[in-house]
């Protein structure tokens, strides 16, 4: 990695920068201030982020739309094992929880979408889906589809545009929810 920076941050034909998410942090870590001249900190890209009017069959416009970005990545970071933290079970659980309640304040008036970013979501999809209510899981629960590049950036964020409450665990997803105004 280190060949890869002396390369690419030395010859006039190359922009470097990392998004302003603690990746300057990590690249002092492994290489001191060796870099901090030659590779530029810029806001995350989803601070610009502009999604076309796509038709979504995940939303009921008459319902109000809960969307969920659950982390599967790092699990070992999201849920230490201290005292202080809870641990992965008791996060799906408790979050399970939560879904259950919001179903029964809001009865037939709540539609929740999960939407993945990575396809290690798909395990705490699951895992979170498991524990509602059968019923709701049934008829009020949905999960996006796992699509990349532009095509799937423009689907998944326009999910974001139309839905009327956001809980993310990505940093990411909640900086582009904060560009779509939501």
């Amino acid at each position: 990695f280190n060949n890869f920076l002396e390369y690419v941050t030395n010859r006039t034909q190359f922009f470097v920068c990392v998004r302003n998410d603690g990746s300057q942090a990590n690249l002092r870590t492994l290489f001191g201030n060796r870099y901090d001249e030659k590779i530029l900190v810029i806001p995350d890209g989803g601070f610009f982020t502009k999604v076309p009017d796509i038709s979504n069959v995940e939303i009921e416009a008459e319902k109000i739309n809960v969307l969920i970005n659950v982390a599967g990545d790092m699990l070992d970071v999201r849920f230490p094992v201290n005292e202080n933290s809870i641990s992965y079970d008791e996060f799906v659980g408790k979050f399970a929880s939560l879904i259950n309640d919001l179903f029964n304040l809001y009865k037939p008036n709540l539609n929740v979408i999960f939407v993945p970013h990575i396809f290690r979501d798909y395990k705490v999809i699951s895992d979170i889906i498991d524990r509602i209510n059968d019923r709701n899981r049934r008829t009020k629960v949905k999960v996006a589809p796992y699509l990349a590049g532009k095509t799937g950036h423009d689907y998944l964020f326009s999910l974001y545009q139309k839905s009327q409450l956001i809980l993310a665990m990505r940093f990411h997803a909640n900086v582009c929810s904060i560009a779509l105004e939501k």
